[in-house]
């Protein structure tokens, strides 16, 4: 009894180290199988970022696209200023970045820094510009295509760097009160008013000149 009593112990041993071992294994199998699977999830996940790049590689240095801009002082757009225009989206210097209002402006007879704004007439826009006694503050507005006219997205800062995003956006440069809602240009400005100056007065022709020659009376 002693010996068989003994023999089973062993055995019902050997049985539980057995089950203890298989169930080790299968843990490392399923770590190892886990630690697998997120490697590939990472390579998958690189490879379709790469893939998306080469993609979307944004416009081409050859492409043209459609602006609107002008310029609004107070309580109106400066005449004779902006409009639609064609610019080029990529940037000329640099062919893999975007062209920005920085990099566009020379093009437009325009000097842009970030505390002024020179237009093509000369007017300059500025902030602390006194706005029916209130003072003035610079910003450009930006709107998408087709976007309302209160979804436009203004900066008050970083003109220079203001990228170009989609054909068909539109932009106006403004001075007017802290607060005030700036609205989009239009898309032919108002003309310019008439630079000529008054006609001027008409010389007198011999017929209008008075005679004022004297004669002398007959004796």
């Amino acid at each position: 009894m002693g010996k068989a009593s003994s023999a089973k112990k062993v055995a019902r041993v050997a049985r539980t180290s057995g089950g203890s071992g298989t169930g080790r294994e299968r843990f490392r199998l399923g770590y190892g199988a886990g630690i697998a699977l997120l490697i590939v999830a990472g390579l998958l996940l690189v490879l379709w970022s790469r893939a998306g790049r080469q993609v979307d590689t944004g416009p081409g240095a050859d492409e043209q696209w459609n602006i609107t801009w002008g310029a609004y002082v107070c309580d109106a757009f400066v005449p004779g200023v902006g409009g639609q225009t064609q610019v080029t989206p990529v940037d000329p210097a640099n062919p893999e970045a975007r062209a920005t209002l920085g990099t566009w402006a020379p093009s437009a007879n325009l000097t842009i820094s970030d505390t002024s704004i020179t237009l093509p007439d000369g007017t300059v826009l500025s902030s602390g510009q006194d706005c029916n006694g209130q003072p003035g503050e610079l910003s450009v507005t930006s709107w998408a295509p087709g976007a309302a006219a209160d979804r436009g997205l203004t900066q008050t800062f970083g003109f220079t760097g203001i990228e170009f995003s989609e054909d068909g956006e539109s932009f106006t440069f403004a001075v007017v009160p802290s607060g005030t809602s700036v609205p989009q240009p239009p898309t032919t400005p108002e003309p310019a008013p008439s630079t000529s100056s008054t006609a001027a007065p008409e010389t007198p022709t011999d017929s209008s000149v008075a005679d004022t020659s004297s004669t002398t009376a007959a004796p």
